[in-house]
């Protein structure tokens, strides 16, 4: 490998992999585009990326068109609800693998989540045996800490990261609160310039929040009659749709953002992208405020934000190597 470690470049690599990430593979044309850098730049971050093995060559003729390696894949573990989620992903955030357990009122919090994890550190080992698993996030809901005296332990990341360690051996471990791993998947992205809101569920909670390039800007809880609800059901159901419209058109209104991510994973299939759009128009349109591009997601975007982030840890972790080595 040759010898990059500056703070500039290590930037320059998150970019390249973010754009290869999100486009799912992309050429250095497009990558210098959406990133700013220049090309120059771009085919140095390009090649230490594939001396890395990070990235993979997958056209044999010009230009050359990259992807991430799929040989490397993290794991999140949901903890934001009553049902525990493990999830394997690779680095550009494609799902391999998906492990759900209910909730067993009958035992304590912590006998719920050391059998949960005694069965992710299983099902790992028998699902990825062959890929390099590098890292664990625990995705926690900062709206449920402490309901109630068993879920205390969400609120000890140190004791939450040792339990988890003693079932995964010695795979980084982190934890993360649901909002923050969202703010992750967007900010600094150059996929995403300018000003995005996110509408996604924080446990039982609709939260909406504006994050602009670099910092979130802030944060609406979505309410109704019956307190909290999920951004979906307040679109779906025809007498919250004003609810849901008001809360995200003010910060619509006072930030005019790029685009709206509404985070529709695991939720019905009629909240849709035109259903979205229709609602909004509808009280946006009376108020002179354009609609920005919605998009939908099929996942978490807490788990997208929890991947890029082992995603950066990854290359950080090998650009350090490689300073080392020099």
């Amino acid at each position: 490998m040759f010898r990059l470690s500056s703070k500039v470049r290590l930037k320059n690599f998150f970019a390249v992999c973010d754009v290869v990430a999100e486009s799912g593979s992309s050429d250095r044309k497009s990558i210098a585009k959406f990133t700013g850098i220049s090309p120059q730049t771009v085919t140095k971050a390009v090649e230490f990326l594939l001396d890395a093995g990070l990235l993979n060559e997958i056209s044999s003729k010009r230009p050359f068109i990259y992807s991430l390696s799929t040989d490397r894949t993290v794991g999140v573990i949901d903890l934001s609800c009553q049902k525990f989620t493990f999830s394997v992903y690779t680095l550009d955030g494609t799902l391999l693998h998906n492990l759900s357990s209910q909730y067993n009122p009958s035992y304590f919090y912590d006998e719920n989540l050391s059998f949960f994890l005694h069965e992710a550190a299983a099902f790992l080992k028998t699902r990825t045996p062959h890929t390099n698993f590098t890292s664990v996030t625990e995705l926690i809901s900062p709206s449920e800490m402490n309901l109630r005296g068993t879920r205390s332990i969400l609120s000890d990341t140190e004791r939450l990261v040792a339990m988890t360690a003693s079932y995964f051996g010695k795979i980084k471990i982190s934890t993360s609160g649901t909002i923050s791993a969202s703010q992750n998947a967007i900010q600094g992205n150059p996929m995403f310039p300018g000003v995005s809101v996110i509408c996604t569920n924080d446990g039982n909670s609709a939260v909406c929040t504006a994050v602009s390039d670099s910092i979130p800007v802030g944060t609406t809880l979505l309410r109704d009659m019956h307190g909290f609800v999920l951004p979906s059901k307040s679109v779906v159901n025809t007498y919250r749709i004003q609810d849901m419209a008001g809360a995200l058109g003010n910060v619509i209104g006072m930030l005019t953002p790029n685009r709206l991510f509404i985070d529709a994973a695991g939720r019905p299939g009629d909240i849709t992208e035109s259903r979205v759009r229709e609602v909004l128009s509808d009280y946006l349109g009376t108020r002179g405020v354009r609609v920005p591009e919605i998009i939908m997601l099929d996942k978490p975007i807490s788990h997208i934000g929890a991947v890029r982030c082992a995603r950066i840890d990854t290359v950080r972790k090998l650009t350090e190597e490689c300073a080392v080595g020099s």
